[in-house]
C-alpha cells in the first residue's frame, strides 16, 4: 500500500463493498470493489467518495439483462482483469490488461457492443490491447483460438493471420506449408506459391518425393 493513499479497504459505498486495492495513476488511486450483484469492478477512490458511483453500472441494466450471455460475458471480462482471485487474472489483469474507463459502465459496454451473437465471446482484436469498442469483437471459438497470442503469425498480401487460417482460405495442405515456413524457413510468398508439391506431398529435406516403404 503506498504511505499517502487512505486505505479504502472494507468500506462501502452504495452498492459496492472495497476488497483491494487495484492500481494507482499519477493523482489517483483505484480500488477493488464487488457489487451486490456479485460483479467486481476498478473505481477510482474519489469517485467513491463523492458519490458519482456507487454500484457497477447494475442499477443502469434494462430489465431482464442480469442473467443474459451479454451480461456473463462482461462480467467476465471484469473479473479476469481486476479480480486476482479469478483463475484467467494472470493473463489478463496480471500482464497489464484493462478494460476502458466506459466500459466500466455495463450500459456502456452494452451499447458499443449489443447483443452476444448465439456460438460467440468477446474477443481482443490485438492481444496486447485492453478491451474496448474499437479493439473487441464478438467471436467464435475457433476464430479466438486462430487469434491466441501463442500462434504464429503469417504476414502475406498486406494481411496477417495465423497460418492454419491461411492454408483454409488459399487451399493449402497445413503440413505441408507448416515444413516450408516453420522447418525450411521460407517465405509465405515462396511457400504459397510454388507449385512443386504445393498440394501434393510434401518434399524431403533433398527435394525429392519419398519412397514408400515395401
Amino acid at each position: 500500500m503506498y504511505p499517502l493513499i487512505k486505505n479504502e479497504i472494507g468500506r462501502s459505498y452504495g452498492a459496492l463493498t472495497v476488497t483491494g486495492f487495484s492500481h494507482s495513476k499519477p493523482g489517483a488511486a483505484f480500488w477493488t470493489c464487488k457489487c451486490k450483484c456479485g460483479t467486481v469492478v476498478a473505481v477510482r477512490g474519489n469517485s467513491l467518495r463523492s458519490g458519482n458511483t456507487t454500484s457497477c453500472g447494475c442499477s443502469q441494466i434494462k430489465h431482464g439483462m442480469t442473467g443474459t450471455k451479454t451480461y456473463k460475458s462482461w462480467t467476465g471480462l471484469m473479473h479476469r482483469c481486476y479480480y486476482p482471485e479469478d483463475i484467467s487474472y494472470i493473463n489478463y489483469g496480471g500482464r497489464g490488461i484493462k478494460v476502458c474507463k466506459r466500459w466500466h459502465d455495463f450500459s456502456a459496454f452494452f451499447a458499443d457492443m449489443g447483443e452476444r451473437p448465439t456460438g460467440c465471446s468477446i474477443d481482443r482484436v490485438h492481444g496486447d490491447k485492453g478491451y474496448s469498442k474499437s479493439n473487441c469483437v464478438w467471436s467464435t471459438r475457433k476464430t479466438q483460438n486462430r487469434n491466441h497470442r501463442g500462434n504464429r503469425q503469417i504476414t502475406y498480401l498486406g494481411r496477417t493471420q495465423c497460418l492454419s487460417a491461411w492454408c483454409e482460405e488459399l487451399g493449402l495442405k497445413y503440413p505441408r506449408m507448416y515444413f516450408r515456413i516453420i522447418v525450411r524457413k521460407w517465405s509465405p510468398e515462396k511457400a504459397f506459391t510454388d507449385p512443386f508439391y504445393a498440394r501434393g506431398n510434401p518434399p524431403t529435406l533433398n527435394g525429392r518425393r519419398a519412397k514408400r516403404k515395401t
